[in-house]
């Protein structure tokens, strides 16, 4: 059904769209209108009611589950299966319930998650930094090379190392059913972050390097000093990044952290409290008002840090133009 009313709305506008182009041409070999108001109402106008009516379309489809979560987290008793989208009446028990409930221990899962996320995202892009760094700025044999295998790495999915992975935390390191599989292994950075920060390194001017190393700094202060003031915003850009990707990963927890509720996170207690609701029959309110606190540090953190992912480029190269 909702299928059907987006693929009727296209219909709708791409009617509107030709229909109005067809009666401007029209009006124009009549002589009803001149050639610059022929070009602003048959061609301008229209594209912009269509470019901006797609768009609309696409922020609806994007916004609408997240407004039903959040509209649905508020409803109570038989309103849960209301076929109506907004709640007869707003209720926070449903919050009260997933806050405050021993069992489900939301509040631990939720400082457990942020905790695994911190040092890896901050380590993790730090070293990531100094190695794109090296690879951009320092002249040494086999540099190019390394940075082509290292490159190469990202074309591996996932899956593939998923199982030597697990086996070698498991004999070799025996960490299975603790958090340091989640948190060691991203302190030693990212390709996909090192090839970020290197186009970022590769578009200050070299110039930049020569004056500091005339100024008496070693290579590590210019990095330092220089380097990293100077991209400040897309070393944020990726923290921030990395912070969201950690902290919202399911898989990895689930598969080392195992069944020790201690060391769970808010994902992996919100994947149980579902499992547990299907068995027992009951709504859906309360899983969706633990997604919702879940999303409050994904929020924060884009509402406080919108412009760092809009402009991640340099900041400034340092020189008078």
């Amino acid at each position: 059904m909702i299928l059907f009313k987006i693929l009727l709305f296209f219909v709708a506008v791409a009617a509107l769209y030709f229909g109005w182009r067809l009666a401007c041409n029209v009006l124009f070999k009549k002589g009803k209108i001149k050639d610059t108001t022929y070009r602003l109402l048959g061609n301008t106008i229209p594209l912009y009611v269509l470019e901006y009516a797609v768009l609309l379309l696409i922020t609806v489809c994007i916004i609408l589950p997240f407004m039903y979560a959040v509209l649905l987290s508020f409803k109570e008793g038989k309103d849960v299966y209301a076929a109506t989208l907004f709640p007869k009446k707003f209720s926070m028990v449903n919050y009260r319930y997933v806050l405050t409930d021993d069992y489900l221990d939301l509040i631990r899962g939720f400082i457990n998650a942020i905790s695994y996320a911190i040092l890896p995202t901050v380590v993790g892009c730090l070293t990531s930094a100094m190695a794109a760094f090296a690879l951009s700025r320092l002249n040494f044999k086999g540099r190019d090379k390394i940075f082509a295998v290292m490159f190469a790495t990202m074309c591996i999915p996932g899956v593939i190392t998923l199982i030597p992975s697990y086996i070698m935390f498991a004999r070799i390191y025996n960490w299975i059913n603790t958090p340091l599989p989640l948190i060691i292994p991203g302190m030693f950075g990212s390709v996909g972050v090192m090839f970020f920060l290197r186009q970022s390194f590769l578009q200050m001017p070299k110039e930049l390097d020569e004056a500091g190393i005339l100024d008496g700094l070693s290579k590590g202060g210019v990095f330092l000093r220089i380097a990293l003031p100077l991209t400040w915003a897309p070393v944020l850009a990726q923290m921030l990044l990395g912070f969201n990707g950690a902290y919202n990963d399911f898989m990895m927890p689930l598969l080392y952290l195992g069944s020790e509720k201690q060391w769970s996170t808010i994902q992996l207690s919100i994947y149980n409290m579902y499992s547990s609701m299907q068995s027992a029959g009951n709504n859906m309110a309360q899983v969706m008002a633990a997604c919702v606190v879940a999303l409050i540090p994904s929020i924060v953190l884009f509402f406080l840090a919108q412009k760092y992912f809009m402009g991640s480029g340099i900041s400034a190269s340092g020189l008078k133009g």
